[in-house]
């Protein structure tokens, strides 16, 4: 995108003077940057001054995050659940190495059958809108994360917990060990120190993966969208950098920030995942930040780039085309595994070109009639071949979400309601409906079966017709009802 170089930069010349008429003057010049579509955003950057190198209140900042309350978010001051910080190691070996070492090496694969013991683990992080499924336990020996079918019979898993469990299956999900399967559940004792690890200026390794560390760095470079509603980052800190991957929308160029929870990774290479799990903060009220020599003169003068980049956007769409993509399939009720697995959208392109949908919105409705959207993005494009199918799911993994295979995981706050009807609304990235569905349980549309797809007819049907729906005939993977990514066969 234009002004994507000034914004990695983080320096503009006019931050060498600094001050508030430099300010001022990058102001000015984002607005024309914005009004000629992006052309004079250069210059925006370029002459815009900057309060950074004048340790000012409006370029970067560097609180410290150290609650463990698993909340998604941007709040330092979130009520403290659990744990104390500590920078001790653990001295411990509760049993991690020996289920890493059982771990399968090929990617999704899944071994069950297990019978592996783990005594005395400690809970580091713990999604908190996975009801208890997702979280990490560590030892001396290295950590692992849970992504269970089943949460824990004992209740509410808080961090600094030591716990004790046997494990019956393990998943590489693309690189990352999961225990997916455990009983014999057991709270040891609960706020035991939670090991962080100061990783500042540090190479973090994969044999980290999963272990808890702080980096403190500056956000020097927009990577872009890097799947579902996440974007990436480059967060520098000091002579070493590392993607920070974040569904928040707090997270801009330049700033200064605090990362503090689990490793992860991305294609073997380490990365700062804050999609599920966000400690991450930005103050927009503290104190200018001199020590990060990345971000000085950058602050006032990136943002001529950001608004030049923006306003191009706007007018490069002021003609927008909708292309014929269809909702062809919607699997509302699954019986074979939970909604919140096993839910699926799938889209027909009638076209004879393939169609990109990166960006697009898909929405549905929620109790109060409100639309839910969800960005369509990818670090790789999102296309449909012409003629072709593309699976939407709230869950990609097969191995949970009864057979399918997804083209493209959603966020699970997309849900499809089966106790009365509900739209299914895709958009292109202006907001334009492309096409929307508002099915009904009963006459003129499919009756409601538990385990059954509806699938329009014939894609080149009316698919606001209820009559040109069927329940699906044909089944799929664990034995659900439905055709996704391939030919309809309804009733």
């Amino acid at each position: 995108q234009p002004g994507e170089g000034e914004i990695s930069a983080c320096e503009g010349t006019g931050g060498s003077t600094g001050g508030t008429t430099g300010g001022t003057t990058g102001g000015t010049q984002e607005t024309t940057g914005g009004t000629t579509g992006g052309t004079q955003e250069t210059t925006g950057g370029t002459t815009g001054g900057t309060e950074g190198s004048t340790g000012g209140t409006e370029n970067a900042y560097c609180p410290e995050n150290l609650d463990f309350d698993g909340q998604i978010g941007s709040n330092p001051d979130n009520e403290h659940h659990g744990g104390t910080p500590t920078l001790t190691p653990y001295t411990n070996d509760a049993g991690i190495t020996a289920v890493l070492a059982a771990v399968p090496e090929t990617p999704g694969e899944e071994v069950t059958g297990l019978s592996l013991e783990i005594d005395g683990a400690t809970v580091t992080a713990v999604v908190a809108f996975r009801e208890n499924r997702q979280f990490w336990i560590q030892d001396a020996g290295g950590a692992i994360q849970f992504f269970l079918d089943q949460a824990p019979d004992f209740g509410t898993v808080v961090v600094g917990q030591k716990i004790s469990l046997t494990v019956h299956a393990l998943l590489n999900f693309n690189g990352t060990p999961e225990i997916t399967q455990a009983s014999n559940w057991q709270v040891v004792s609960s706020d035991n120190p939670v090991y962080i690890q100061e990783k500042t200026g540090e190479a973090i390794p994969i044999e980290m993966l999963g272990q808890i560390v702080r980096v403190t760095g500056v956000i020097t470079e927009a990577l872009g969208s890097c799947g579902g509603s996440s974007n990436c980052y480059t967060l520098t800190h000091g002579a070493e950098t590392i993607t920070f991957r974040t569904a928040s929308a707090f997270t801009e160029v330049c700033d200064c920030m605090t990362f503090v929870g689990p490793v992860g990774q991305f294609n073997g290479t380490t990365q700062l995942d804050a999609v599920d799990f966000d400690f991450a903060t930005t103050n927009e009220t503290g104190p200018g930040n001199g020590e990060f020599p990345e971000c000085e003169g950058g602050g006032t003068g990136t943002a001529g780039s950001s608004a030049g980049t923006s306003a191009e956007t706007a007018a490069s769409t002021s003609e927008p085309t909708v292309p014929v993509v269809v909702i062809n399939e919607i699997m509302y009720d699954p019986a074979k595994v939970p909604d919140d697995r096993g839910e699926y959208i799938e889209l027909f392109n009638t076209s004879d070109q393939e169609i990109s949908i990166t960006n697009w919105i898909l929405a549905t409705l929620d109790s109060e009639g409100q639309e839910v959207e969800h960005t369509i993005s990818s670090v790789t494009p999102l296309t449909i071949p012409p003629k072709g199918f593309f699976v939407l799911g709230v869950n990609a993994r097969s191995s949970r979400n009864g057979g399918v295979t997804v083209n493209y995981e959603y966020d699970p706050a997309i849900s499809l309601s089966n106790t009365g009807g509900d739209s299914v609304i895709l958009k292109d990235p202006d907001g334009v409906v492309v096409d929307r569905v508002d099915y009904e349980l009963d006459a003129p549309w499919p009756l409601h079966k538990m385990g059954f797809a509806i699938e329009l007819r014939d894609p080149f049907l009316d698919n606001d017709q209820g009559a040109n729906w069927g329940n699906a005939t044909e089944t799929y993977g664990d034995g659900d009802h439905g055709t996704p990514g391939r030919e309809n066969a309804p009733e």
